[in-house]
């Protein structure tokens, strides 16, 4: 499942809070960064005619706790950059928990 959500990145451009569906979470362990190649017809980004290729996006593994509460639960998202519109969606980790 994918959501659109905000992010506010840290100066040297790691996630530090994410919105998603109007509640704010913040980053509780070191972000985890990788690139992906996604096929052009899952992206907003459009490819000359006859290019075979894939279009990278960015990918962040976060653990993220509502709010600011010690007490909240982690959870583990994964945060996709798509590079032409800025935008960024979360979808729910599939690799695991990142250690804290």
């Amino acid at each position: 499942m994918s959501d659109f959500v905000d992010v506010v990145l840290s100066a040297s451009g790691q996630p530090m809070r994410i919105t998603r569906d109007g509640r704010t979470w913040k980053v509780c362990a070191e972000p985890v960064r990788w690139f992906e190649r996604v096929p052009w017809w899952r992206s907003e980004l459009r490819m000359q005619r006859g290019a075979n290729i894939g279009i990278e996006v960015m990918v962040w593994q976060v653990q993220v706790r509502l709010g600011d509460s010690p007490r909240s639960e982690l959870v583990t998202w994964e945060l996709v950059h798509e590079p032409s519109t800025g935008r960024w969606t979360a979808r729910d980790g599939t690799l695991g928990q990142v250690s804290a």
